[in-house]
């Protein structure tokens, strides 16, 4: 990780650091003037205006309240357990070795050891977090079959998570990053985080109101003069009221489309590779339909692995089939994987959509060269266990705008976020999204898979 880079991250996290400080003293200010200088100070004292003052603590706290709970829940969750995506091990000796090197660089003028590969694990059949993915029947993928990789962390990208530059991870189900709530918002604070801001705004708009018909009635009464600090609330209730009631607004419709801010700014055309586990429902009904979409694209999981005595080159594992008698197409690449990445064999096969597709055969890799004999039997490279195990995925693309994890409803979508009660909506209690106990996928998946599945032959009913 580069100084600049480093530092732009110390920089955002210390800021992620200090501002909820500021927030807190804003509404401690607000605290004081709305509960000593005008209900106890103003109405009480001055005017023994009992009923006025009265309606105003008890609202003021049953909005103080689950305000600051939804906050303090946030602001825990964020800095203690954040929605971070663990590091691989790569990643974590190259920061290590960054750390260190900061700290003897003057006493080596700036010469250190080379920098860590953190290329490393992404062909690695025994990657450490693979087993995540294709374990599943599931999940996004690259377009070589394997799960997304992130070259800052050196890790495998579980569905939907994105890195994050200004904290320097990558944030499962991230939707931005938050300076005021102390960091990323992901999976595990974003129903915290709409909480907080629906509070907030009812709790600004509550003030606005209070601080209205005070300094109107100060402006009202001979002898007074306006309270500076009644102006001073007033100002800054407005300002955080249209701040967060327009994150409030944003959040809910993200919840309720079942998207994040980030995926929100691709959603019209975004395009999805999904790696679909193949049944013998989508073999026995591949046997009877032809090829309307052209071929599609194969991976097995566990990945092979090369004996000794055999030679590799790029450190390629990976075992792709490719089978002329399959529905779907991934789709033409600008940028196709070479043999080593993908196991094409570029001499055989027939040209579809600029693409030469391979011989229906199953490769497993080895020297890249047009003399090499590829090995098809499997068993010579893999144990029984994996054998035993294995794993067909068909690489499937999504429509252009298709979101995978839309719901049939908005409601369903808004749920599977904030909790499936009324009750659970309004407290800080550990959101569903968080929870990946579902052996289908790492999220729920909605109509758009399901329809993919009955177009291409996975299964027979499109389900809702």
């Amino acid at each position: 990780m580069g100084s600049a880079a480093e530092r732009n991250t110390a920089i955002n996290i210390w800021t992620a650091r200090i501002l909820p400080i500021i927030l807190s003293g804003v509404i401690g200010y607000a605290t004081y003037v709305t509960i000593y200088l005008l209900c106890v100070n103003y109405l009480f004292r001055r005017h023994h205006d009992n009923g006025f003052a009265i309606p105003v603590l008890v609202v003021y706290f049953v909005l103080f309240v689950p305000m600051m709970t939804s906050y303090a829940r946030l602001y825990y969750t964020t800095v203690v357990d954040p929605p971070y995506i663990s590091l691989g091990p790569a990643a974590i000796r190259e920061r290590a070795y960054m750390k260190e090197k900061a700290k003897i660089r003057s006493e080596e003028d700036g010469v250190g050891a080379g920098e860590y590969d953190l290329t490393e694990g992404k062909d690695d059949p025994d990657s450490p977090g693979l087993e995540l993915f294709y374990t599943k029947d599931v999940f996004v993928s690259d377009i070589d079959g394997k799960p997304k990789w992130c070259s800052h962390c050196a890790n495998w990208k579980p569905d939907r998570a994105h890195h994050d530059s200004s904290s320097g991870r990558c944030i499962a189900k991230m939707d931005h990053f938050c300076p005021w709530v102390g960091g990323p918002v992901g999976e595990t604070n974003f129903k915290f985080f709409i909480q907080f801001n629906f509070w907030t705004a009812s709790y600004c708009l509550t003030l606005l109101i209070v601080m209205g018909v005070a300094i109107r009635r100060q402006t009202g009464l001979e002898g007074e003069s306006i309270n500076p600090h009644f102006i001073a609330i007033l100002a800054l209730a407005s300002a955080f009221f249209t701040f967060t009631s327009s994150m409030t607004g944003n959040a809910v419709v993200m919840a309720l489309k079942n998207l994040t801010t980030i995926e929100h700014l691709v959603a019209k055309s975004a395009v999805h590779v999904l790696a679909i586990r193949k049944t013998s429902y989508y073999e026995n009904r591949n046997k009877r339909l032809s090829s309307t979409h052209g071929p599609l694209q194969e991976i097995t999981y566990p990945l092979a692995h090369h004996t000794p005595n055999r030679p590799i080159f790029h450190n390629a594992r990976a075992t792709i089939n490719i089978e002329p008698d399959t529905e779907r197409h991934v789709g033409s690449l600008s940028n196709p994987p070479s043999d080593a990445a993908t196991g094409y064999n570029q001499n055989s096969g027939a040209v579809h959509n600029g693409i030469r597709t391979p011989s229906p055969v199953q490769h497993n890799l080895v020297q890249q060269r047009p003399t090499t004999q590829y090995s098809t039997d499997r068993t010579d490279n893999s144990s029984s266990r994996d054998l035993q195990a294995s794993r067909i995925f068909v690489l499937v693309k999504t429509n252009p705008g298709d979101n995978p994890w839309a719901l049939s409803s908005p409601l369903l979508n808004f749920k599977t976020v904030m909790g499936f009660n009324i009750v659970q909506w309004f407290l800080p209690t550990a959101s569903p999204c968080s929870v990946h106990e579902n052996s289908e996928s790492q999220f729920t998946l909605g109509p758009a898979v399901d329809s993919l599945r009955h177009e291409y032959g996975f299964q027979d009913e499109v389900s809702y």
